[in-house]
């Protein structure tokens, strides 16, 4: 078959009656295609999306075909088929009408002659042949000609199916410029066209007998044709093909395709029969992968089960046993989830969390009841799953075997076991700390072992996965029940440290769900989570730690775990006895371990959160923390968490004592403040002031005491000391828009934590933001402006103020807005200055209409 000329040159004869300088390239054999940027042949996952753009538009046809023809080598080729591929697809509006036969002829030509040279070549050109005939009116019947032409031919069958899977893939492609006309008369004509790809594929799959690669491509093929929905399902489920599906191990994309396709399954019931009794049988091959330890069979089968599953839920869930809603299709799903690793129960985690909802929404006891059992058999096994590498073995204590809630020594139980254990000074006083302690005691040398889950990789990201997967599902199987279960292997056997790990780990997803009332597991647990001892792996005391913290309502009923408060001593040489429920000295113990610090920083969080009022009394020693702060290894989340509950718990303390607390647990925030603000810009060191901003930010956001009317707010005093801080740091980077956003949210918080309290700090505050803002236009200071508003703009004496604000602030608004592309860059400017403008119109008696800057001549109505 010989090469056709597709009557580009009549345009580009009338361009240059010579030949085009690409054509000259090319015809000199491309010697300088590798000069282009083209090396060897390329992964086609490497490979640019789009070519480089290296000649005028009408040229890069000529030369992409003369590039073909001459297929001098592979990169040549690749590059002239992609960059063919992308002028059909962006750039056919270039091509004269009758010009289009003969560019599809010249394709077909290529794709034969090049059908050995490279796949990715041949997939580059049935796409080109794809989007030809998609935006061809003129090629009707494309897939009947084109299975007339080849299909007699089994050298051309390959190229042939590629061509037929990517042309319903491309019916939907973006990059096309097809209207929904045309696109709907296509999509008709492949769906009267359809039996006749089926009887291909067929054909092809009696003569590709064994050959894994051939199957590949027939059966990719026909779930393509399943994925645009025109495959009619009476014909399909008659269709030879779908008996083959199943004996093919190389057909599981096109399984779940075909039952993606009849998600409807009434309208497509004979089908739907047919795919179900299919992937049932599907079961023994799962089984001969699995000994096989062919590890991409199994995901692919755990696919297929999964999209079974997705497809029947509806009758699942109301006919459960009956018909297409038979339970063995989960039974698939849990043999899946026992498969040793855990990629595989994560692939249908999806179906767990629909099912959980549809149940939920069903509120059916006896519906629920029939489910039981299949949810508490997947609680254990991702309870399985969610257990460390035992790699991890505790090097402190190398004979233990496990641990038990239920003793105060590791798994052996000996004595000698816990002679492994250094109890070094510093280990001593955390012990034996009290929250009320004067000074903090050092903190402990980290242990040899590391071993702490990690919660970012993939294997912590599925952790948390599984965490919100049990959350879904626990109502269905009960959680106190399971709660008290998952205790019971603790309490009674006496597990390696990683199961014992793994049951911690999933109590903590579910303790919060689990009923307070008169429960004494959860007394039992707490009990015997705080009394864990030292030499227990360090995975099994950090996942603890985060369980007191979910446990954190059962310590605000049974405010004795909290420990007796004590009056700190001035001098004493010994150490007093321990608590007798030392649960905040067992964080305490946590914080001061590098491994565990940010665990525990979190727990204590969460009790405070919680226990406001039982904690009061704890107040000096969590000062303490807070005053150390930076001692601790702790990552900023959960320093600010700890300094959030600190500071709800100082809410809760007497007013008379809530403004020198306030000032205290403020104090060390300031002198940071103050330290970063007399050292000089050249000296090296950093003056960032973001992070002691953001800590007192989050103090003024939690610290809301009751205050009375006619009662002067404990933190009025506390925040007019610190203005003059804040405002010299507002003045320092007042060109920098991350530090002053920072300032201005701090200045929020604290406005809002004493209400009218902060008077006297608007004018000067005001004064600030409109002169900072003539120069910088951050539009935080809008935002603030809003907030001053919404405290004040009821107060008579403060009205004309704050309107002389938002004029001053609308004129440098309406600058910046005005410039060229000025609303589109500078969206939230757009945003803040509405929203003070909004809080400004319905105070009564405020005559915003009346300001100069609201006013059509002062630029508002260049807005749109």
């Amino acid at each position: 078959m010989g090469h056709h000329s597709y009557g580009l040159a009549l345009p580009m004869a009338r361009l240059s009656s010579g030949l085009s300088p690409g054509l000259a390239l090319a015809g000199q054999g491309c010697a300088s295609i590798g000069e282009l940027g083209l090396s060897a042949v390329p992964d086609p996952l490497a490979l640019p999306t789009e070519p480089p753009v290296l000649f005028p538009q009408v040229h890069a046809w000529e030369i992409s075909d003369q590039l073909l023809q001459i297929h001098q080598d592979v990169e040549s080729c690749y590059f002239a088929a992609q960059t063919m591929k992308m002028k059909i697809q962006t750039s056919f509006y270039e091509l004269p009408t009758d010009s289009h036969a003969s560019l599809r002829d010249s394709l077909l030509s290529h794709i034969q002659n090049l059908k050995d040279l490279s796949p990715v070549i041949v997939t580059q050109l049935a796409l080109a042949i794809a989007d030809l005939a998609l935006q061809m009116a003129s090629w009707k019947g494309c897939v009947q000609t084109l299975v007339e032409k080849y299909s007699n031919d089994v050298t051309s069958l390959p190229f042939l199916l590629e061509i037929l899977t990517v042309l319903p893939e491309e019916v939907h492609s973006r990059s096309l410029r097809i209207g929904a006309n045309r696109r709907t008369e296509i999509i008709e004509d492949l769906a009267y066209y359809s039996s006749t790809v089926v009887s291909l594929l067929v054909t092809c799959v009696e003569k590709a007998g064994n050959e894994e690669k051939m199957l590949i491509k027939i059966f990719r093929c026909l779930g393509s044709w399943f994925n645009l929905g025109v495959l009619d399902s009476t014909f399909m489920a008659n269709s030879k093909l779908l008996s083959l599906l199943f004996e093919v191990l190389a057909a599981s994309d096109c399984v779940c395709s075909a039952l993606y396709a009849i998600e409807n399954v009434e309208t497509n019931l004979p089908l739907a029969l047919q795919l179900f009794q299919g992937v049932l049988t599907l079961e023994s091959a799962y089984h001969m992968a699995v000994a096989r330890e062919d590890l991409d069979k199994v995901l692919n089968y755990c696919r297929v089960f999964t999209e079974l599953c997705e497809t029947f839920l509806d009758k699942i869930v109301c006919t459960p046993g009956q018909g297409l809603g038979d339970l063995r299709t989960l039974e698939l799903l849990l043999i899946c989830a026992g498969h040793p690793q855990y990629e595989v129960v994560e692939i249908s985690f999806n179906f767990w969390y629909r099912l959980g909802e549809h149940l939920y929404k069903t509120d059916d006891a006896v519906i629920h009841s029939i489910f039981k059992a299949y949810i508490q058999r997947l609680l254990h096994a991702l309870a399985r799953h969610c257990q460390l590498d035992s790699d991890h073995e505790l090097a402190v204590c190398a004979q233990a075997g496990g641990v038990s809630l239920g003793t105060a020594c590791c798994g052996t139980g000996g004595q000698e076991c816990c002679s492994w254990i250094r109890i070094t000074d510093a280990a001593l006083a955390v012990a034996e700390w009290s929250l009320d302690s004067p000074e903090l005691p050092p903190c402990l040398p980290p242990l040899p072992q590391e071993g702490v889950p990690e919660e970012t990789d993939d294997f912590g990201e599925f952790r948390m996965r599984v965490s919100d997967l049990v959350k879904d599902l626990i109502f269905l199987v009960g959680s106190v029940e399971c709660f008290a279960q998952l205790y019971a292997t603790l309490k009674d056997g006496n597990p390696p440290w990683e199961v014992t790990e793994a049951v911690l780990f999933i109590m903590a997803s579910i303790a919060k769900s689990v009923d307070q009332e008169n429960n004494p597991t959860l007394v039992e647990v707490l009990e015997g989570v705080v009394r864990l001892p030292e030499s227990v792996h360090t995975a099994v005391r950090y996942t603890s730690i985060e369980l007191v913290g979910e446990m954190s309502e059962v310590v605000d009923r049974n405010p004795q775990f909290l420990g007796e408060s004590r009056a700190p001593a001035p001098s004493r040489p010994l150490p007093p006895p321990p608590d007798p429920y030392p649960v905040l000295g067992y964080l305490m113990k946590g914080l001061c371990d590098r491994r565990l610090a940010s665990a525990a920083a979190k727990a204590i969080h969460n009790i405070c959160s919680v226990c406001r009022d039982h904690m009061a009394q704890h107040f000096s020693g969590l000062l303490e923390i807070a005053r150390a702060l930076d001692s601790f290894a702790l990552s900023p989340e959960a320093a600010v968490g700890l300094l959030k509950g600190t500071a709800l718990v100082l809410a809760r303390l007497p007013l008379e004592k809530i403004s020198e607390c306030l000032s205290e647990l403020c104090a060390v925030q300031v002198l940071a403040l103050k330290k970063l603000l007399s050292q000089e810009p050249s000296n090296g060191l950093s003056s960032d002031p973001t992070v002691p901003l953001d800590r007192l930010a989050v103090i003024f956001r939690h610290t809301n005491p009751i205050v009375e009317n006619g009662q002067v707010h404990p933190c009025q005093k506390v925040i007019q000391e610190i203005w003059p801080v804040l405002s010299e740091t507002l003045n320092k980077h007042s060109a920098d828009n991350r530090i002053v956003e920072r300032c201005c949210r701090c200045l929020r918080f604290a406005v809002r934590c004493v209400g009218k309290g902060s008077a006297a700090l608007l004018q000067p505050l005001v004064t600030q933001m409109v002169n900072v803002y003539r120069e910088h236009q951050h539009s935080c200071f809008l935002y603030l402006g809003s907030i001053l508003v919404d405290e004040y703009g009821m107060e008579e004496g403060c009205r004309q103020g704050l309107l002389d604000m938002l004029q001053a602030l609308c004129i440098p608004t309406f600058q910046l807005l005005e410039q060229p592309n000025g609303l589109q860059n500078h969206p939230d400017t757009v945003d803040d200055l509405f929203r003070l403008a909004a809080r400004c119109h319905p105070a009564p008696a405020t005559p915003c209409r009346g300001t100069p800057a609201l006013s059509p001549r002062g630029g508002a109505g260049e807005l749109p």
